[in-house]
Parts: C-alpha cells; structure tokens; sequence
C-alpha cells in the first residue's frame, strides 16, 4: 500500500510506468495495485492532454491518437484482487487508458491468449491468462540449467514440499471467473497449503495487442522480460529483466533479477545466470531455518548461497525482519 506515493518519490513519474511486474498476493506485495493503476490513468491522461496542447499551441499536426496501454502480470488470483479493489468499487468506470493484465497458469488448456474485458462495459480493463515455455526449449537456458545445477546442489536445502503436490491450479473458466468471483474450491486449490513450484518451465513477458489491434502495432518494449515460479506459501513468481539492446556499445546487455518472497529460487536459476543484479529477500538470519521451514521465506544466507550459484554480480538483500534493528556486527 502507498506505492501511488513512493514512486514519484523515489524519482518514477506514474506517467513513465509501463508495465506492472507482481510477484504473489500477499497483502504487502499487492494491496496498492489499484491506486497505483488510478494514479497511473490520471498522470497519463493529464501527459496526453499537455502533449497535444502544445502541439496545438505550436500549430503542429498531431496524427492519429493511439492507445495508451500499461501492462500488469502476475498470478493467478490477480484478476479476483482487481475485481474488488477497481470493480466492486465502481473505479474501472473512471479508467481512460488501457490496463491489460495477465495472470500466469500452468497448463495451454487454462490459457487465454487474446485479451478480453475483465467485465462489460469497460472496454479499458483487460483480462487474459499465459501457459508457459519449457526450459529445455531454448538451448540458451537448457544449457545455463545444466552449467548452474551443481551450484545449486551444493546449497543446503531446508524447505520442504507441500502435503500433496498441486499439479493444477483448480482454476475457473475465465468467463465464470468474472461472473462469479473466486470459489471457496479455487481457494483452496490455490492457497490452502505450500504451493508446489512447477520446476523447468517459464514464461515469456511480452507486450500484448488490445482486441483489434494488429501485433505490428504494439511497441517493441527496451526491456525484455522472464519469468519463473518461486517456493512460497502461494503461488509467487519472480522475474529477469534484460536490456533489448546495450546502453553502450561493447558493452553486454544488463540484467537483472528481482525474487518474490520464497524459501527456494531454483526454478529461476537458469533465466538469472550471470546476471548484473539479484535482488533477493532475506526476511531471517542464519539458524532460523525452522522459521524459514514454516513461513517459506529465506536467510540472508540463503540469498548469497543462490546468488554465488546464479555467478550473479551484485546482490541486494530486500524484505528484512523488524527484528534487525541494528546494522554491523
């Protein structure tokens, strides 16, 4: 929560935001996404009209008007938690821009690839749903799994799998998702226990077209994104960020890996391989590991353990405890 106000604040004008990167539905991870999304609508809107204004004033042509689309992705769930904070709350009705969220499943069968109104009446809030790749697709990845997995075999492992494995997400049709809201079936298959994450897999993060929209139209991002399940109590994703093209030239492109909560990485081991920047939580010192086993979270230990295996360049440690009330030794 708060988020609407951090980001101007640490220099990220809402206006500039292209696209929303959510890691799991726990409420300090995701209870201010629909006042960000307001803020967003608002500062763009106010950017368009400023933007055509001068060009009025300067008796410049302006052209066709096109889309202004911001892009969210996460899990599943994540179109339920939109549903009460912008739906049930009559704030879509207020929307101007386009918000094209969508959620990560597991399976081609739960996938919804073109994106659909997340209710009727509202053609600016957008729904759809994304299966994954698998690894051993892309030879790239196969190959940074096969040179990362003895590193990542060294590392102690302490958390332990769910009482039954999840193999599907138990989720609704989309159609009766939007009608119905989230079954107390749906709620359990999804966050009732440990969430099992699908090892070997990932999904590819891309811009996507609005209905109608030829794909030739929709801007090639600067930044290509990966993403990969965590260990955690509910289904929770991390994600790689890759420059499209170097800032300088010979110079390789910058990457960077940013975890959700988990108390096990390894399903984004292969994505992060070398990269510049990791950024991993470390919400309990070392020989709390019973605690981590409960909560499903990780030591700071266990950050810089994952981040030597990954050959990451920097490490930068997040979601600390209240009970570190100090620094040094």
């Amino acid at each position: 929560e708060g988020s609407h106000r951090q980001l101007p604040a640490a220099g990220v004008p809402l206006n500039q935001v292209r696209s929303i990167h959510v890691t799991h539905l726990h409420g300090d991870h995701c209870y201010g996404l629909g006042s960000v999304i307001r803020g967003i609508d608002l500062a763009k809107v106010e950017e368009a009209a400023a933007t055509a204004a001068a060009a009025t004033e300067a008796g410049k042509e302006t052209g066709p008007v096109k889309p202004i689309v911001t892009h969210i992705w996460g899990p599943p769930g994540l179109v339920q938690l939109l549903q009460a904070q912008l739906v049930l709350t009559g704030a879509h009705l207020g929307l101007r821009t386009y918000f094209i969220v969508t959620e990560f499943v597991l399976t081609a069968e739960d996938a919804v690839p073109q994106a659909q109104p997340m209710v009727a009446g509202c053609d600016k809030l957008l729904v759809r749903r994304q299966a994954p790749r698998a690894i051993n697709e892309i030879a790239s990845l196969q190959g940074a799994l096969n040179t990362v997995q003895p590193a990542l075999d060294r590392i102690p492992q302490v958390w332990y799998p769910p009482r039954q494995p999840a193999p599907s997400m138990g989720l609704p049709s989309l159609g009766s998702t939007l009608q119905g809201g989230i079954s107390d079936d749906h709620a359990e298959s999804l966050y009732g226990r440990n969430f099992l994450a699908t090892p070997g897999v990932f999904w590819v993060v891309q811009p996507t077209p609005l209905p109608g929209q030829d794909p030739k139209d929709v801007p090639e991002p600067k930044l290509h994104c990966l993403a990969a399940q965590l260990q955690h109590r509910v289904p929770c994703w991390g994600y790689v960020f890759q420059e499209a093209e170097p800032a300088q030239p010979d110079v390789p492109r910058r990457k960077v890996c940013i975890l959700g909560d988990t108390i096990n990485s390894a399903g984004i081991a292969p994505l992060a391989m070398g990269c510049d920047v990791i950024s991993h939580e470390a919400t309990f010192s070392k020989g709390m590991e019973d605690k981590c086993r409960v909560a499903q979270h990780s030591t700071g230990w266990m950050a810089g353990a994952f981040a030597e295996a990954v050959q990451a360049k920097q490490l930068v440690l997040t979601h600390f405890s209240a009970r570190y009330t100090r620094l040094g030794g």
